[in-house]
């Protein structure tokens, strides 16, 4: 997959400018008066933003950082613009709302029925290219309640409304604020040195190199499979303080984080789709926990099949020897001792490893790897899911988090995931009995003090 940002693309030249209405505006940042002239031009079309990827975001650098309003000697680089049009990469333009965005309803999410089961999920429908008012103001609302509970994360600025509307409601844009001034994701800090595109992006990996605390360069296989560990373990403590700050629903792959090398913490950076724990009943909040957290170690998994420098320059055994599941589940449960979420790791290792070993196995025999080969079978794909609420379920019940509700085990037992995964659930249904001894086990570490993990990024 490589990195996915690339040169910054502006449309060549603008179409006619577009009413635009403040909705909402957060009071504790100011931006400078040729900013903010700025920023209205590119809301407004009389200018033509600059997309650094095909999609619906432009990325605005600040001409004059502003304070950070909540952190001490941190300050606000650049500005994000989702909703505001859309880029293939070449050309960029507004959207009339006209269009659905039909991917999204065609690429399934892990769920969970009203009834406890497990099932197939498919997002609402969404507009091509732009974004509902209501989701933009969401996006605000959790960025908000983030920044409230210190979670690192990017700054809300202002919800604005297009006259535009798809079905039936207006089209927005939602304006976050963020301390890094470059747009690349986490995604650019692991790709091959081939893959990166821009001096810009080199430099940004230099600088998260440092940040990390690396030894050497990011082309280095160790010093690779190194980042790779302590993202993992980064991206493992975001989604645990994300839930802690009393939210659930976070796409965990890893272009939806973004490393700030001068802050030295990984933020969270798309928040439109998540919600309030809150709304949920005990049992139910338990199990959208454990679905966060059991999607972070998925994508954990499916970034070791899907980005082919980890499996072809890193290769395996040095991916294991790191243990980057490991760190994902101790950045998590933080406050779980150590021997348990060893025992954890090695029950989500004993199916994922084997699978590992057939795609690279296929990958050395292929004359070409592309990336209809690397993606994961849909049952791969489901059985982590399961496999991952059960492991975490006990994990859960002995963390402080827990507290806001840990299901019972037969709500995350085999027979959940039966309807999701037919004849295939017979991996689960033996995994259930390991991972009921292995929480009895961990029943024995529960007054044990935790582990806290080393890391240069929080």
């Amino acid at each position: 997959m490589g990195a996915t940002e690339t040169a910054t693309q502006p449309a060549a030249a603008p179409p006619p400018a577009r009413a635009c209405t403040l909705c909402r505006r957060f009071p504790e940042v100011t931006l400078s008066e040729r900013d903010r002239v700025r920023l209205w031009r590119w809301l407004t079309w009389e200018e033509a933003p600059s997309f650094p990827r095909p999609g619906r975001t432009a990325w605005m650098p600040l001409a004059d950082p502003v304070p950070h309003p909540r952190v001490n000697g941190v300050t606000l680089s650049a500005l994000k613009l989702k909703g505001v049009g859309l880029s293939d990469g070449t050309v960029a333009a507004p959207v009339a709302g006209d269009q659905e965005y039909l991917a999204a309803r065609e690429q399934p999410h892990f769920g969970i029925a009203p009834d406890g089961r497990y099932e197939k999920a498919f997002s609402e429908p969404a507009p091509f290219g732009g974004i509902a008012l209501g989701r933009a103001f969401g996006e605000y609302d959790n960025a908000a309640r983030l920044l409230d509970a210190s979670v690192p994360t990017l700054v809300p600025l202002a919800v604005m409304r297009y006259e535009a509307s798809f079905r039936g409601e207006p089209l927005g844009v939602v304006v976050t604020a963020s301390p890094e001034p470059t747009p690349f994701r986490l995604t650019s800090i692991i790709a091959a040195p081939g893959d990166v595109r821009s001096e810009r992006e080199h430099a940004h990996r230099a600088h998260a190199e440092r940040a990390l605390g690396l030894r050497g360069p990011l082309a280095d296989p160790d010093h690779l499979a190194e980042a790779f560990t302590m993202l993992a373990g980064a991206i493992g403590a975001s989604v645990r303080r994300f839930a802690d700050a009393g939210l659930y629903r976070y796409s965990s792959g890893w272009s939806n984080f973004q490393l700030c090398p001068a802050w030295g913490r990984v933020l969270l950076v798309d928040l439109d789709s998540c919600l309030p724990l809150a709304e949920l009943g005990a049992e139910r909040r338990g199990l959208e926990i454990l679905r966060d957290a059991a999607g972070a170690l998925h994508k954990v998994i499916e970034a070791i099949h899907m980005y082919p420098q980890l499996l072809r320059d890193v290769g395996l055994a040095r991916i294991v020897q790191r243990d980057p599941v490991l760190a994902l589940l101790r950045g998590f449960f933080h406050d779980v001792p150590a021997e348990a979420l060893r025992r954890a790791s090695a029950q989500v290792w004993a199916y994922a490893l084997p699978n590992a070993v057939s795609a690279d196995r296929r990958r050395r025999t292929a004359a070409r790897w592309t990336r209809a080969d690397r993606e994961m079978h849909s049952s791969h794909k489901w059985t982590i899911y399961a496999l991952g609420m059960m492991v975490c379920r006990s994990l859960l019940a002995h963390s402080e988090l827990g507290r806001a509700g840990t299901p019972p085990p037969d709500a995350v037992g085999a027979d959940r995931a039966a309807d999701l995964l037919g004849e295939d659930v017979v991996y689960v249904r033996w995994a259930e009995n390991q991972v009921a001894t292995m929480a009895a086990t961990t029943d024995t570490y529960a007054n044990a003090t935790p582990t806290p993990s080393a890391t240069a990024i929080r």
